[in-house]
């Protein structure tokens, strides 16, 4: 068991989990009491920090959780800084799974530890879309992922630092991988496609289904995603661009000199990313932008999400270490053209061309962000 950053806790002592942290630069601390709900049905539970003195630069946990409670002693405005992605947790439940007999445990939890290192929402420069498959760069982060799962000391294109461990490459294209089904609006497509989430293909499998690619060219549309719900004010869709009609596509998000995709939805009102959300639990006379913001819907979407991502972080990491060139969809395998969103352009030139991949270091920090 461990907590992010550089702090361990070993796993013989108590159960709870550090998700995140934050340096603390001050000397002293202020007694607080603050709280945090898991979900608007849970208990409510306050964490008393007692005044003390703190050592400079110390990483001080955000939060603790023991599976099923969660205890926080950070200021709302620290949690809203949180970018909303499958949550760590979530990120490390989906690793332990498809992981487990692959890598010892230790490997486990450096991979997991470096999930928490690309999220980190206080460390800057520390975001690239192509490590999210935000803004519909699902090319490049493709990719992008699949130079880091051919990790061999160092990856083709120089995306991890030599002398890394298996574990910064590996952490990083895990996150990928679930991002991919967090982020995207492929669980809508294969839900009408298959309409039994029990039987519903990963994406790997999906572009290798005639059918599958049939019934994208000629009964689905992404417009569809937003339908009226009985008892609901009626959905708000945002606006989205041409050459959308079809094709896969994942939320703008900007941060760390990245602007948001304008042609897209925002993540924030695309994503589902965690169990429970407060857009679901909005009155239901607002106007939704997500189209999965219903009770029944999210929980179908989530566990969907959850189970397609762990399936196939297993297949891809196993193809990678069977030696495959290409493990996030398997060598000579390419996302059919009726699934390719249109290309970012902005000022006539490629938004990814104009910006450098990004470079991790040993300990998964960023070390080049935009050129």
């Amino acid at each position: 068991m461990s907590a992010c950053g550089r702090q361990e806790i070993s796993r013989e002592q108590a159960k709870p989990w550090p998700l995140g942290g934050r340096p603390s630069s001050s000397s002293k601390r202020c007694c607080r009491r603050s709280r945090v709900a898991t979900r608007p049905s849970t208990r409510i539970l306050y964490h008393h920090r007692p005044c003390q003195p703190a050592p400079r630069h110390e990483l001080q946990p955000l939060a603790l959780f023991d599976g099923e409670l969660v205890w926080t002693a950070a200021s709302a405005d620290e949690l809203e800084n949180l970018r909303p992605q499958f949550f760590i947790s979530i990120h490390s439940d989906i690793n332990n799974s498809a992981l487990k007999g692959m890598f010892d445990f230790s490997v486990i939890d450096d991979i997991n530890r470096v999930n928490f290192r690309v999220d980190d929402p206080w460390t800057h420069p520390n975001y690239d879309p192509r490590e999210h498959f935000d803004n519909s760069m699902i090319l490049e982060s493709i990719a992008l992922l699949d130079d880091r799962l051919r990790w061999d000391g160092e990856t083709p294109l120089h995306t991890v630092a030599s002398g890394s461990s298996e574990a910064v490459p590996y952490g990083l294209a895990c996150h990928a991988i679930a991002d991919f089904y967090a982020h995207s609006n492929f669980a809508a497509m294969v839900l009408a496609y298959i309409d039994d989430p029990k039987k519903a293909p990963t994406v790997d499998e999906a572009v290798q289904d005639p059918k599958f690619l049939g019934f994208i060219t000629e009964r689905w549309v992404n417009s569809s995603m937003w339908t009226q719900h009985e008892g609901y004010a009626s959905p708000d869709p945002p606006t989205v661009g041409g050459g959308f009609d079809r094709c896969l596509f994942t939320g703008g998000y900007g941060e760390d000199g990245w602007l948001p995709r304008p042609d897209v939805p925002h993540h924030n009102v695309f994503a589902v990313d965690a169990p429970f959300s407060a857009l679901v639990d909005a009155p239901t006379i607002q106007r939704r932008q997500n189209p999965f913001a219903y009770p029944g819907d999210w929980a179908t979407h989530f566990r969907l999400r959850t189970a397609l991502a762990t399936r196939h972080v297993r297949n891809a990491v196993k193809r990678a270490q069977s030696g495959d060139h290409g493990p996030f969809l398997g060598a000579g395998v390419a996302i059919p053209t009726v699934l390719l969103p249109p290309t970012w352009i902005q000022n006539g030139t490629s938004v990814a061309d104009a910006h450098s991949l990004p470079d991790r270091g040993t300990d998964g920090s960023l070390v080049t962000s935009m050129a």
